[in-house]
C-alpha cells in the first residue's frame, strides 16, 4: 500500500521543492543508498555490424568515435562512443559461438548491458552476493587493466548490469 501525499502535493502540480523533499526523503533507505559509491560508466548495445550501427550513433546522434578495439577475452570487437555523461559501447561478436553471439542470436541487437563503476569491485560484488544477487564467475581483468565482472540479469529485473573498476 502506498503512501499518500500531504495536502498540496498531486500529480501534475508545481509544488515546493521543500514539501516533495519532505514527502520523499523518508521513503529512502539512507543504509541502503549508501552501501556504495556507483557511477553509470556506459550503456553496451549488441549489434550485428558496427560499422552500420556507427551510421546511427556517430553519423546521425553526433557522438564522437573514440576507438574501436577487439577484446579476445570476450569474443567482440566494441567501439567506445563517448558522451557527456558515460559512454556508449557498441558490441558486435567475433564468433558464432561465444556469449554475446548466443545473445544477439536470441534477443536480437539492442540493449546487452548497463555498467556500473565502483571504487572497490571486491567489496561491491561480496555486498551484492552477500544480498542474494547472482554474480556470474569471477572479476576479470581486460586488456586496459580494468577489472570487471556481471550480476546475472534474472537477480536484476531483466538486465545484465556489469560492475567495473577503474585502475589504480
Amino acid at each position: 500500500m502506498g503512501r499518500v501525499p500531504p495536502a498540496g502535493i498531486a500529480v501534475g502540480d508545481e509544488v515546493q521543492s521543500e514539501a516533495l523533499h519532505s514527502y520523499v526523503y523518508p521513503l529512502i533507505d539512507e543504509e541502503q543508498a549508501e552501501v556504495m559509491s556507483v557511477k553509470v560508466n556506459h550503456i553496451a548495445i549488441v549489434v550485428e555490424d558496427i560499422e552500420r550501427a556507427l551510421g546511427v550513433y556517430r553519423d546521425v546522434l553526433g557522438l564522437p568515435l573514440e576507438h574501436i578495439a577487439e577484446e579476445s577475452a570476450e569474443q567482440v570487437r566494441v567501439a567506445f562512443l563517448p558522451a557527456a555523461n558515460g559512454e556508449i559501447e557498441l558490441i558486435q561478436p567475433t564468433t558464432d559461438d561465444s556469449g554475446v553471439a548466443k545473445f544477439l542470436s536470441k534477443k536480437g541487437e539492442g540493449l546487452h548491458h548497463i555498467c556500473l563503476e565502483v571504487d572497490s569491485i571486491e567489496a561491491a560484488t561480496a555486498e551484492m552476493a552477500a544480498r542474494g544477487l547472482e554474480v556470474l564467475g569471477q572479476v576479470r581483468t581486460n586488456q586496459r587493466g580494468e577489472k570487471y565482472i556481471f550480476i546475472h540479469p534474472k537477480s536484476a529485473h531483466g538486465v545484465l548490469i556489469e560492475l567495473y573498476e577503474r585502475p589504480g
